[in-house]
């Protein structure tokens, strides 16, 4: 259920995301979005308690831009505050790579780890 509910964030924060820059920049903003998704602006207790709490919403947003590197704030003063870096930046807009696998591999038997 807990997974189910947040898969269900996340995909709300990906279309905000997606469809309103002014989400990427103001988690007050997107939450408040997000929330116009699930009730109306009058929140009676019984329907606030099916909101999804501001934190998951906030840490949705936070593992999209910082750990997957997608939809990143457009805003300079956003992306300081954030410590998201100028090079940073830049590499989200190359193009990427394709990552290959060399053909050969071997372990390392010392630390049982794969070494490519």
């Amino acid at each position: 259920m807990i997974n189910e509910q947040l898969d269900t964030v996340k995909e709300k924060v990906l279309k905000y995301l997606n469809e309103e820059e002014r989400c990427r920049n103001d988690d007050k903003y997107l939450i408040w979005r997000v929330m116009n998704e699930y009730t109306k602006m009058y929140i009676p207790f019984e329907d606030f308690s099916k909101i999804p709490s501001f934190e998951s919403i906030r840490r949705q947003r936070q593992h999209i831009q910082n750990t997957l590197k997608i939809l990143l704030p457009t805003s300079e003063e956003v992306r300081k505050r954030r410590g998201i870096l100028k090079e940073e930046w830049r590499r989200y807009f190359r193009p990427k790579p394709i990552k290959t696998m060399k053909k050969t591999q071997h372990l390392n038997t010392k630390y049982d780890t794969q070494v490519i």
